[in-house]
């Protein structure tokens, strides 16, 4: 009797075990491609870019990126300052908040915007890479943006340029 009390016990056990392993595989294919990027997927797709001389919130010169959505009608403003005014070759730069240091001037200031149609604008983090700059002419890179509630904008852009120039300061 102890002997089939106690496989009737490792078999429950073994079941339990399976079935939890098959929920967990389950799971992680319902959650697969929202997972993969990281958190939620974004149905934001920002197939039009157009850059510009322009000016950061704080009034200094800066190169504005403005990504469009046909779709959404939503749209993405990166301002960039500190940066050199022409060059080719990549450039890192991390999005920061609202505020920039000032005891650092000279540092680099990467920022982001979305505003989506019905919604309040939100700031973005993640970074933004450029890999050519042309005043006049073009911008090109690439930007791996997240929303605060954790959906991931990613994408190249190649963005002729607005004509124009910027009065800031």
């Amino acid at each position: 009797m102890a002997s089939s009390t106690k496989s009737s016990a490792a078999r429950r056990r073994g079941r339990r075990a399976d079935l939890r392993a098959a929920v967990a595989v389950g799971l992680s294919l319902l959650a697969g491609p929202a997972c993969a990027g990281g958190g939620p997927p974004s149905a934001l797709d920002f197939p039009q870019a157009v850059a510009a001389a322009g000016c950061t919130q704080e009034d200094l010169p800066a190169l504005t990126i403005r990504l469009t959505s046909r779709a959404s009608r939503a749209e993405i403003v990166i301002e960039i300052a500190g940066i050199p005014r022409a060059f080719e070759g990549a450039r890192a730069l991390t999005l920061s908040p609202l505020r920039r240091d000032l005891r650092r001037p000279t540092r680099d200031l990467a920022r982001g915007e979305l505003s989506e149609p019905g919604r309040p604008s939100v700031w973005l983090t993640g970074a933004v890479t450029l890999r050519r700059v042309q005043p006049g002419h073009a911008a090109a890179g690439a930007y791996d943006l997240r929303t605060p509630d954790g959906r991931r904008i990613k994408g190249a852009f190649d963005a002729g340029w607005a004509p124009g120039a910027a009065a800031c300061g």
